[in-house]
């Protein structure tokens, strides 16, 4: 599933020390 900036409120992206970003979804759709 693409990462939309405009869902930005339901999705937190997390960059880790190593460059990876985690994107953690609030909610299920």
């Amino acid at each position: 599933e693409p990462i939309k900036k405009e869902d930005a409120d339901k999705r937190s992206g997390v960059k880790d020390a190593g460059g990876t970003t985690w994107w953690i979804a609030t909610k299920v759709a």
